[in-house]
């Protein structure tokens, strides 16, 4: 009997959030409505008549039995759990179900029951997570019909209990995932994505041993169209405890950061939000992966769904760019190309606190790094305009610090009269002028030695030489 989940039933992958027992997919999910109802007497007769046919001897009736204990867990499992009837078989019923399980007589209808019992009760965990590993890999190994339902199971516990999660290592279930993920069909292929994200997920921490067996798996969740799995597995991989080179080697191929790049182009936000977090972490390890990005035309894609109004993005992307300007080398057109397309007045006059360190942080790093030309070209007079009002109303040590550099880089780069008269007339401001005096007193002598260079030019004679 093959298992499917319903196609109807949404996302497939749970929201990363969401708790255990609110991520039930299947069509057997506990009604909600009646949980808080006590079993009346025809459901006690049919608990009591169950419990009865799962310990007998007779196929038909320990099928029954079970059956009858699903559906009635399914109606209200609350009702189920708080009855005496239930609670006089509750610790019998684990090992009658391994027992059960390992005769592979009633594989379906007790991989059914298990999942229901445990997305809606830990308290079975510790009498499962010893013997239940071998047994399920065991039917994994023999068939994969199961494998949906059964990873499934595996979710729920190993997501609170780590001797269970230990014990899958120790049985090598985990080195079964790729080949079965690549001969899954996309609900198992989810599934199993959810498994490993549960596993990393779990109580207390994993040897690093086995987060490098996560880790070997990582590249099949990044490399696929699927964005929920794409989110899964970088969700993964911002749980594992990883040096530089562990993420390198998944990385290093470039199929990673290809797939990535063209998720940019999915259309889901919070898929394409995710992706920018990494594309600006992984840039951070250097010239290699921002090649890597540049190549996948990473920022031009951004570009064309960049949201100036969205503070994550704005910030995330930002980045992005200011890891490119301080670690690539002569890899820079890419990060003028999109400071020119995008509205960077508006997010500067329109952007709280957190977007102006941010945006202006990048826009210093580049008045270093770009060309003469491109530096104009970038920050007109329009641009230059609202960085002065921005000056004058900032009182954070940090901002007025970029703001020197960029004006003093704007001012020592170029010997054009006309730039520096056009320069001087935007600078010749009272309040900067006022702002530029009380910072040349001040404790930083960097920003100090700044603020007086650029007082110095707005009160030069331009014609002179």
């Amino acid at each position: 009997m093959n298992y499917k989940s319903p196609p109807k039933i949404e996302p497939r992958i749970e929201q990363f959030t969401q708790e255990v027992r609110n991520s039930m997919p299947f069509s057997f999910m506990v009604s909600k409505s009646t949980k808080q109802r006590p079993l009346n007497n025809q459901e006690e007769m049919q608990l009591r008549s169950a419990f009865g046919f799962i310990f007998s001897q007779g196929d038909e009736l320990i099928q029954m039995g079970i059956e009858t204990l699903k559906d009635l867990m399914i109606n209200n499992f609350h009702a189920v759990d708080m009855n005496s009837i239930f609670n006089q078989r509750r610790n019998q019923l684990p090992n009658r179900l391994l027992t059960l399980l390992n005769t592979q007589k009633f594989t379906d209808d007790i991989l059914e029951l298990l999942d229901v019992l445990l997305a809606n009760s830990s308290e079975f965990d510790r009498m499962f997570e010893n013997e239940l590993p071998t047994c399920l890999n065991n039917i994994i190994s023999s068939t994969s019909d199961f494998n949906l339902i059964i990873y499934s199971i595996i979710r729920y516990i190993v997501s609170r209990n780590h001797i269970f999660r230990h014990n899958l290592f120790e049985i090598h279930f985990y080195d079964t995932l790729p080949t079965s993920y690549v001969e899954a069909d996309t609900d198992t292929q989810e599934m199993i994505a959810t498994v490993l994200l549960k596993t990393v997920q779990g109580p207390g921490s994993m040897t690093p041993m086995e987060s490098i067996i996560i880790l070997n798996m990582l590249e099949m969740l990044l490399t696929t169209e699927n964005s929920n799995i794409v989110k899964c597995g970088l969700d993964i991989l911002s749980r594992l405890s990883l040096e530089i080179n562990d993420v390198l080697s998944i990385l290093e191929d470039g199929k990673v950061i290809y797939n990535l790049c063209q998720s940019l182009e999915s259309g889901d936000i919070e898929l394409v939000i995710c992706v920018i977090k990494y594309l600006s972490r992984f840039a951070n390890i250097g010239e290699t992966i921002i090649s890597q990005i540049s190549e996948n035309e990473g920022l031009q894609k951004i570009s064309r769904i960049f949201d100036p109004q969205n503070k994550k993005m704005i910030i995330l992307t930002f980045n992005l760019l200011a890891n490119w300007l301080t670690l690539s080398k002569d890899n820079l057109n890419d990060p003028f190309q999109f400071l020119m397309v995008i509205n960077l007045r508006f997010i500067l006059e329109n952007g709280d606190f957190d977007i102006l360190k941010v945006v202006l942080h990048v826009v210093r790093l580049a008045s270093v790094r770009f060309v003469q030309s491109e530096i104009y070209i970038l920050i007109s007079p329009g641009l230059l305009s609202t960085l002065v009002s921005k000056f004058k109303d900032a009182d954070d040590p940090e901002i007025n610090y970029e703001l020197c550099v960029i004006f003093e880089t704007m001012l020592s780069n170029s010997t054009d009269l006309v730039i520096h008269q056009e320069l001087q007339n935007i600078l010749r401001d009272d309040d900067l002028y006022n702002k530029l005096n009380d910072l040349a007193i001040g404790d930083d002598k960097i920003t100090a030695e700044m603020a007086t260079s650029i007082l110095s030019f707005i009160q030069k004679n331009i014609s002179e030489k």
